[in-house]
């Protein structure tokens, strides 16, 4: 579902039709990812804080991979079909228990790790994402996919809060409410 061009409506299809097909896709897509986000936070890191609020958010994941050990992907195939994991899994040399979910909505590219630390965001357009993702990148770690010069994602002062196309979030404070604020103004 996470492919448009799959879903392309059939020849002399009816407004209505396509419309329902276009929503039919989007719920395949949203369960597929509450699925993979509830084995993620559940048999990987175990943190209910960061599932509840992801799960929030399955409407505006349009695709999703896993970044991980091959034990890593072992456990999570006790969960999901091959297929899913064929799609969505990416095994990584390094032999690291973190494992990273790369979450892809609309411009952006948010990333959540199994250890708590922070989330990393990154704009599909920047010179960022193309060091982490573009051609010639190489991950071989989990770690690289952080960028850890990276500022925060959202600032507050006094009297102004300023949301970034990019950053890192500790969750740490309120970062569940400074990163709902953020979706709500950069996801559309």
């Amino acid at each position: 579902p996470s492919i448009e061009s799959k879903w392309a409506p059939f020849k002399g299809a009816t407004q209505q039709q396509i419309d329902n097909l276009e929503r039919a896709r989007e719920i395949i897509n949203a369960a597929l990812a509450a699925a993979v986000i509830n084995i993620f936070f559940e048999k990987l890191c175990e943190d209910s804080k960061r599932k509840n609020f992801w799960l929030k958010h399955t409407k505006k994941i349009k695709n999703f991979k896993v970044y991980g050990s091959s034990n890593s992907q072992k456990i999570m195939g006790y969960e999901v079909s091959k297929q899913v994991l064929m799609r969505h899994f990416v095994t990584v040399p390094s032999r690291s228990n973190t494992c990273a979910l790369v979450m892809y909505l609309g411009e952006y590219v948010i990333i959540e790790f199994t250890d708590v630390g922070a989330l990393y965001v990154y704009h599909k357009d920047s010179l960022n994402y193309n060091k982490v993702f573009g051609k010639g990148a190489r991950i071989e770690s989990t770690d690289d996919l952080k960028l850890p010069y990276l500022a925060n994602l959202v600032d507050t002062d006094t009297y102004y809060t300023h949301y970034s196309d990019e950053g890192r979030m500790v969750h740490i404070g309120h970062w569940a409410t400074r990163m709902k604020n953020w979706l709500n103004a950069k996801i559309k």
